[in-house]
Parts: structure tokens; C-alpha cells; sequence
């Protein structure tokens, strides 16, 4: 008897790898990558923080001015259809700066406003600047 192995994971199709593309922020560029996206059948996963949800502002980088807007809530289920919506931090919070009960009220109250918005469940989540220690994980 051949013993199932566990440690093989299987993609849609019987696929065996897998390209991820990630993208953070929930940024109003997003609509212009998106649509291209879409229009090439890729996927891609969307870390959103969504308490910045219809944040308009700009920064200066780099001498240049940037549109750091994000994109309005109601467009969230419909921007990102057929994507996956991750949590990326309630404001987009340095995790390892507020502490864990913070920290936890930052991710929990993040994907049940998301999971509300977009009408799934939100299984992926990013670190705020990839900052993270064990206490936080």
C-alpha cells in the first residue's frame, strides 16, 4: 500500500508550482493593476489595511510627488474579485511598536472589516513593514 504523502502540495489542476505576485496598501494604482491583471487571467494577493480605506493624500519621493490614496471601501469586493484580499494591519500599524493587545485588536478588527467588505473569509495577512517578533506572531 502506497502511503499518501503530506508534505506535496497540489495547485488547481493538479499544478505543482505556482507564481505569487502580492501587492500592499490597497492603493489607487491598484485599479490600473487589477485591470491589467485581470485582462492576463493573473492572480494576485492584496495585503489591505482597512482603516486607511479612502485615505486621499500624497508624499514626495524621491523629488517626485506620489499619490499614496487608497482606494474607497465600496470598491473593495468588486476591485478585487476573483483576487485575494489579505489583512495587512487595521492602520497599517509598526506591530512591534503598539504591543500585543494592540496588535491583536489591529488584525482581528482588520479582517472582520475586510471579511465584511469583500463577503469572504481573509486566511492571508502581512506584516505593517514586514516587522514582526514572537510576541506579535
Amino acid at each position: 500500500m502506497i502511503k499518501p504523502r503530506i508534505d506535496t502540495m497540489m495547485f488547481p489542476e493538479g499544478k505543482i508550482k505556482a507564481l505569487t505576485l502580492s501587492y500592499d496598501d490597497g492603493v489607487v494604482q491598484d485599479r490600473k493593476l487589477v485591470s491589467l491583471m485581470n485582462s492576463y487571467s493573473v492572480k494576485g494577493t492584496f495585503n489591505i489595511g482597512s482603516g486607511l480605506l479612502g485615505y486621499h493624500d500624497s508624499a514626495r519621493m524621491d523629488g517626485k510627488t506620489v499619490d499614496v490614496s487608497k482606494v474607497e471601501p465600496e470598491e473593495v469586493k468588486t476591485l478585487y474579485a476573483g483576487h485575494e484580499v489579505a489583512g495587512h494591519g487595521l492602520y497599517h500599524s509598526s506591530l512591534t511598536n503598539i504591543g500585543a493587545p494592540a496588535a491583536m485588536y489591529e488584525i482581528i478588527e482588520d479582517r472582520k472589516r475586510l471579511e465584511a467588505l469583500t463577503g469572504d473569509c481573509v486566511r492571508g495577512f502581512a506584516y505593517p513593514f514586514g516587522l514582526y517578533n514572537d510576541n506579535i506572531k
